[in-house]
């Protein structure tokens, strides 16, 4: 399209370790934190399995529910991409 891409390099939202796995495994390690862990603490009111570390499996009950969304990305000039995506939000059936 004559549109040269442009990758961000520093991200800003996730904790330093949760965003460790994208960087590494599929940037090469290009991602860098534009925060430290300090300002990303663990939110209160869950029992966390490692004290520090911001990650846990947390079991959800619920029911499946599937919704269409349109994204839609638009560049400095102008140029916009839409694309219509199927967004799948799965958990477990309550018994």
């Amino acid at each position: 399209m004559g549109i040269e891409p442009y990758m961000l390099e520093i991200q800003y939202r996730m904790h330093p370790i949760i965003s460790e796995f994208p960087s590494v495994h599929f940037y090469g390690g290009k991602i860098k934190d534009g925060i430290v862990a300090a300002q990303r603490p663990s939110p209160t009111g869950i029992a966390w399995p490692s004290e520090g570390n911001p990650i846990a499996f947390v079991n959800v009950d619920g029911y499946e529910k599937q919704r269409c969304v349109v994204a839609c990305v638009c560049v400095c000039g102008g140029a916009c991409a839409c694309v219509r995506v199927r967004v799948s939000c799965r958990v477990r059936r309550r018994v």
